[in-house]
């Protein structure tokens, strides 16, 4: 499915439902807008629908959002604003929620006509929002993702990059001054660049139609046609059935799109898995052929020149035929790789480490046996602290002892002081620990009884908070550490349960849908 096939299947929709508003319900007052309310309306609720497949999707990309924004407010000296986007990102999934459900209801009302006014301003206020995303993200691609800093050199000062500007302090260049680098410093933006983008899509579609954030900027700002048409023509939308009618179909709207998009988190895992770690994937062959892949894409070489910023891309056999017309003292050399054969996805960036730092990848995409993987992107927890009770011993080398061959100094105990300090102690989650201790753990401990291996992949922590967890919940299975975002795309709950072989995803389940060690015994492993 591509934009393009999505915009054509809801101008079909929206013609047909204008030919039944005309002449079966002959409520038409305007061609025009009763075709845009239709149109808009199938719109929203398409790209409604492939969200409320997966809301936690959405929950995760506003996370990504309300960092950023975070971090650019807290650049600009907004620290006090900046502090509203960690309060928002703690209510991301009850947000996105709302998000999918106002878009859904939205679309139903436009095509029935509901408070006409009222809904055409808030799919105004709507595409406003999805704009103002979009259009950072696409925009971020023009802001570097450095400082700029001040260098001086026999009296001549430039104000570069840091990359660029270090490059120069080692020929004897000294930093006069940084200036800290955000969103609305235009005048220092640079020539679009990808990498620079710090959200890579928008979640317009969730996973269903993943949109490159320019395509989508670009989406939005068409929608504004629609948008506008509706805002200042509101009075001549057509208005199916009678007001008490009207009222019922968006409160069953509301009601049920929010029972909905509840069930696909709360309750169980998203029953359309538009992700990449599908149940029959294997993980170890798609990862190889994307890595494959990637390796074998074509190279080419962005030059940029150090002092006047003239640009140059040449393809790798020409870089490597004229290289020496472009010294690295002069020009910045950016290797670039076009579109590999196999489509890149989160599979390529699924790495594990033990607690050591020991990388475990290939020990677990590489094991023969029938395993459980439990994925918990978050351990949840709050820091305290409480008052330990030591012993500070005190020695003193003041004592010899003489044997028949040698002399050695042996230490005398002075003192043994009891003292007392404060020590972190992590107060684990009650319902995270009650998912291990009742769901989790009596199912590993029948599988063990039958040599299955079981273990757990965590974000990164340290030693010392997993081994906490594993005495909290009375773990005697092994724990590694991942990306969360790479955890949190296996998966939609935590934990969440994979059945895996030889890198396969046999069946993965949500933690309040496990069936018994019995029924996957019976049902899954051969």
């Amino acid at each position: 499915m591509t934009l393009t096939k999505i915009f054509v299947i809801c101008i079909i929709i929206g013609l047909v439902l204008t030919l039944l508003v005309e002449f079966v319900f002959k409520k038409r007052k305007s061609w025009l807008i009763s075709f845009v309310q239709n149109f808009a309306g199938a719109f929203f609720l398409f790209s409604g629908l492939v969200k409320a497949v997966d809301p936690l999707g959405l929950a995760y990309k506003m996370e990504q959002y309300f960092a950023e924004f975070q971090d650019t407010f807290t650049r600009l000296g907004m620290e006090g604003f900046a502090e509203i986007f960690p309060m928002l990102s703690n209510i991301s999934t009850p947000f996105a929620v709302f998000m999918i459900v106002l878009e859904l209801v939205v679309g139903v009302a436009l095509i029935i006509g509901f408070s006409r006014f009222v809904t055409a301003l808030t799919f105004f206020g709507l595409i406003v929002f999805f704009a103002v995303l979009t259009g950072f993200t696409h925009l971020t691609g023009y802001v570097p993702g450095q400082d700029y800093v001040t260098v001086e050199k026999a009296g001549v000062k430039k104000e570069l990059l840091e990359g660029e500007a270090s490059k120069l302090m080692k020929d004897g260049w000294i930093a006069q001054d940084t200036t800290e680098m955000h969103f609305f410093k235009f005048s220092k933006w640079v020539p679009f660049d990808e990498a620079n983008q710090k959200v890579t899509d928008c979640g317009c579609f969730g996973d269903y139609l993943v949109l490159k954030p320019k395509t989508s900027f670009y989406k939005d700002l068409i929608l504004f046609l629609p948008a506008f048409l509706l805002l200042f023509g509101f009075t001549k939308m057509h208005q199916l059935f009678k007001p008490n009618v009207r009222w019922g179909l968006v409160l069953i709207s509301l009601l049920g799109f929010t029972i909905y998009n509840v069930s696909n988190y709360k309750w169980d895992i998203p029953a359309n898995d538009f992700r990449p770690f599908k149940n029959g994937v294997n993980i170890a062959e798609r990862k190889a052929a994307e890595t494959e892949a990637a390796e074998n894409a074509p190279v080419t070489y962005q030059l940029t020149n150090i002092g006047s910023g003239e640009q140059v891309n040449l393809e790798m056999n020409d870089y490597i035929a004229q290289y020496k017309k472009y010294p690295k003292t002069e020009w910045d050399i950016v290797q670039k790789r076009g579109e590999p054969t196999v489509k890149t996805t989160k599979i390529s960036d699924f790495e594990c480490s033990d607690v050591n730092g020991n990388d475990v990848t290939e020990t677990i995409l590489s094991d023969p046996d029938y395993t459980f993987m439990i994925i918990s992107y978050k351990l949840k927890h709050t820091m305290g602290s409480r008052t330990v009770t030591y012993n500070d011993t005190t020695y003193t080398q003041d004592t010899f002892k003489v044997s028949k061959d040698s002399i050695r100094i042996e230490p005398r105990l002075v003192s043994v002081d009891p003292k007392v300090k404060e020590v972190d102690v992590y107060n684990w989650n009650e319902d995270i620990v009650s998912d291990y201790k009742t769901i989790i753990n009596p199912m590993l401990e029948k599988a063990k009884a039958e040599n299955i291996k079981s273990f757990v992949i965590t974000a990164y922590a340290s030693a010392e908070k997993l081994s906490s967890f594993q005495n909290a919940i009375a773990a005697d299975y092994p724990f590694y550490t991942a990306d969360d975002i790479l955890l949190k795309t296996i998966v939609r709950s935590n934990p969440g349960v994979l059945l895996m072989k030889n890198g396969k995803i046999i069946h993965k389940w949500h933690k309040s849908k496990l069936p018994s060690f019995e029924e996957i015994k019976t049902n899954y492993i051969k």
